[in-house]
């Protein structure tokens, strides 16, 4: 189960990574002196891996986080 804050967290994390300040956020919060974000690991998978993400509901109060990932043409 995905309790409404939980929800809340991952819909906001997954629009952010989305947006045009994605790679700025991301190395703000594995370059700063404060401990990164919960959503640093969103960030990475975007920033780095080039992968899209989407939420989809699920049954009952669960959701269901999306990571495309191209496995063709990565760098690292």
């Amino acid at each position: 189960p995905c309790v409404p804050e939980e929800r809340q967290f991952y819909e906001e994390a997954v629009a952010q990574v989305a947006g045009t300040e994605a790679r700025e956020r991301y190395l703000n919060s594995v370059s700063g002196d404060l401990a990164p974000s919960r959503e640093v690991v969103l960030l990475e998978l975007a920033v780095d891996y080039n992968a899209t993400l989407r939420i989809e509901e699920a049954d009952g109060d669960a959701i269901k986080l999306v990571v495309d990932l191209p496995l063709e043409g990565l760098q690292n």
